[in-house]
């Protein structure tokens, strides 16, 4: 989910899709011993850089997922972009990148819930007040109303 955030959820992207921009080295039939010696080829790949804030870019994520239409969208990591589901059923899909299937493949329509909970949760208590302590300090911020939050001091 981070992959796909960092090459498709922020302008400019952070990561390169490498399979998109090199296929001739990462198609997926590389053996992964001959990966090393991509590591100090020149791949010819320039990017602008992204100079968002890290906080600015935690917030971006969970905005990003909070609001992301599982119902329609699938992420596909191997081409860096966002398609339509292959499977309605598939309360999420996040294409495994070897065998093209889905990641959360036990995910239940109540784990889906709650995981969209929680992302637009802790988005909107970031946004409110873009402190990662309280985040990380409050015991009870999952799901509960705005008006009832306790923020750590």
């Amino acid at each position: 989910m981070i992959v796909h955030f960092l090459q498709c959820g922020v302008s400019p992207p952070i990561l390169p899709n490498l399979n998109a921009l090199r296929p001739d080295l990462f198609d997926g039939n590389l053996e992964l011993w001959k990966l090393e010696e991509s590591y100090d080829l020149d791949l010819g790949i320039k990017m602008e850089a992204n100079t968002t804030p890290i906080g600015d870019l935690l917030i971006g994520f969970l905005r990003y997922y909070g609001f992301f239409c599982y119902q329609r969208d699938g992420v596909y990591i191997r081409m860096g972009c966002l398609g339509d589901k292959p499977k309605k059923q598939d309360q999420f899909f996040l294409e495994e990148v070897y065998n093209r299937s889905t990641v959360p493949k036990n995910l239940t329509p109540d784990k889906m819930k709650f995981l969209k909970a929680t992302f637009l949760d802790a988005y909107s208590l970031l946004f409110e007040r873009p402190v990662l302590k309280a985040l990380l300090e409050n015991k009870k911020i999952f799901m509960a109303p705005v008006g009832q939050r306790t923020f750590a001091k």
